[in-house]
């Protein structure tokens, strides 16, 4: 048994791991509809929470983000507004 990252989602897993299902994604301003990505997630709102991780959580992001997401090309969107809350951390160094 071996634990590797899924060459089709990207998440980590042992042999015996299933992709959850793709979904397109989309951020209204900033990408087309016409040619939205592609994350994996359960569902709806899973799936517009990690689009927004993996695209927005490296750089300067905004506050908030409106993502939206669907399962097929030939559904309708489902529209989610994202609130992007920023994480102090803390780091010591000895005062000599």
């Amino acid at each position: 048994m071996s634990y590797d990252r899924c060459k089709h989602c990207g998440k980590w897993g042992w042999d015996t791991h299933v992709c959850p299902p793709m979904w397109y994604a989309a951020r209204p301003d900033h990408d087309s509809e016409d040619d939205p990505e592609t994350t994996f997630a359960d569902d709806a709102e899973s799936a517009a929470l990690k689009y927004a991780e993996d695209n927005f959580s490296n750089w300067e992001y905004p506050s908030d983000l409106e993502i939206w997401v669907k399962r097929s090309m030939e559904d309708p969107w489902e529209k989610f507004a994202i609130e992007v809350e920023s994480v102090p951390e803390f780091h010591a160094g000895r005062i000599k």
